[in-house]
């Protein structure tokens, strides 16, 4: 097992106007509201921290105090601010406010592999009217009707589907297809808790009749990040 300290960079970036708080209510976004110059976000300290340090729910081990809460997060910074900056006051503001301590650590966790199938990968960059909406660089999943799902990709890398798979599963998914273009594709499949619905199979069989990728469940290797302390109630504002 493998430990990297998480150190913090010399000059933290900081909001130049930030209001946290606990709210009592029941809903959250995954992602916050963004506009030049501002961030609003009703969420819990999973989604804070993942979004905060770029990794998906399932490579965070953290142990909320008291149990999960809601917090309305309100900022404000310059209207020309990167994702990166953006990410990086977030991390202040989660030592500041919260007094989190953390380090990464790389350790084998149960997951899956995506990898090309053998008869070769069937994905195609073509223009697609139901991505015609989305951003390049996009994969998302809804779904269409109960019991189906639907993943739609405009101009992805094969990492990218691999992170959306991660969303979807709760669970770390490697990109080992050794692909390096970019692809446009629609794939639906039925839901494994329900029945299979006529006009799809499960997602292992439509991942390798449509996109000629296979998804095998097996230990691998992840980087994580290791909450080590924080409170429930922040400082005040």
């Amino acid at each position: 097992m493998l430990l990297l300290a998480c150190t913090a960079p010399a000059q933290r970036r900081t909001f130049d106007v930030a209001s946290v708080k606990l709210l009592d209510q029941d809903w959250l976004s995954v992602r916050p509201t963004r506009t030049p110059g501002r961030i609003v976000w009703r969420t819990d300290l999973h989604y804070l921290i993942g979004y905060a340090y770029g990794l998906q729910p399932a490579r965070i081990t953290v142990h909320v105090p008291g149990g999960s809460a809601i917090y309305g997060l309100e900022a404000t910074t310059s209207a020309d601010a990167s994702d990166a900056e953006i990410r990086e006051m977030l991390q202040t503001l989660l030592a500041e406010r919260f007094q989190m301590k953390s380090h990464r650590e790389t350790k084998e966790v149960e997951g899956y592999v995506l990898s090309v199938a053998k008869g070769g990968v069937r994905m195609k960059d073509e223009e697609l009217d139901a991505a015609k909406t989305f951003k390049d660089g996009t994969a998302a999943v809804h779904l269409p009707k109960a019991g189906l799902l639907e993943m739609i990709g405009r101009k992805v890398t094969a990492a990218q589907v691999a992170a959306s798979f991660e969303r979807t599963l709760s669970a770390p998914v490697e990109d080992r297809t050794g692909l390096d273009g970019t692809y446009t594709f629609s794939l639906r499949w039925a839901d494994q808790n329900s029945e299979a619905v006529a006009e799809a199979p499960y997602l292992v069989q439509a991942l390798q009749r449509e996109l000629g990728l296979t998804l095998e469940k097996r230990k691998i290797a992840v980087e994580t990040l290791v909450v080590d302390s924080i409170v429930r109630t922040p400082t005040e504002n």
